[in-house]
């Protein structure tokens, strides 16, 4: 069993990034490369938080859809704003804005290796303002 759970890291991170970005947000890289550097633990996901901001086509929710943002930094509500008036824009429709906070999926090798990531996870919460968001499972 602990076996495939080492088969799996080594292929699991030597995967080309799949993601839309194609690479792990800098921000948090070295909490990334921590967690993979560690016997127990590896991720098989994450993002930093973004923002997003894009308008649809309010005839067909399907298709027509226009990313007008897309960030993985923090930005004052003025250069948002300041977005929702650039030339190009369609004329009606709707314009979505989204944040998503910072998740990151670990895979533990074992019941206890989850366990102290959950420890973490509770220290982290107490640490900032914010909520994080850690899904794992084990094998």
């Amino acid at each position: 069993m602990q076996l495939g759970f080492d088969v799996e890291k080594r292929t699991s991170l030597e995967r080309a990034d799949l993601s839309r970005k194609g690479a792990i947000d800098d921000v948090i890289v070295p909490l990334v490369e921590h967690i993979n550097s560690q016997e127990m633990w590896y991720t098989t996901s994450s993002c930093s938080g973004r923002i997003t901001v894009y308008c649809q086509d309010p005839h067909n929710s399907k298709k027509g859809c226009r990313w007008i943002l897309v960030s993985h930094v923090s930005l004052k509500a003025p250069e948002i704003w300041s977005l929702l008036y650039a030339p190009g824009l369609p004329p009606e429709g709707y314009v979505f804005f989204k944040f998503e906070p910072f998740i990151i999926h670990v895979m533990c090798k074992t019941l206890e290796a989850a366990q102290s990531m959950v420890v973490c996870r509770s220290v982290c919460m107490l640490a900032v303002s914010h909520p994080k968001v850690l899904v794992f499972s084990f094998r």
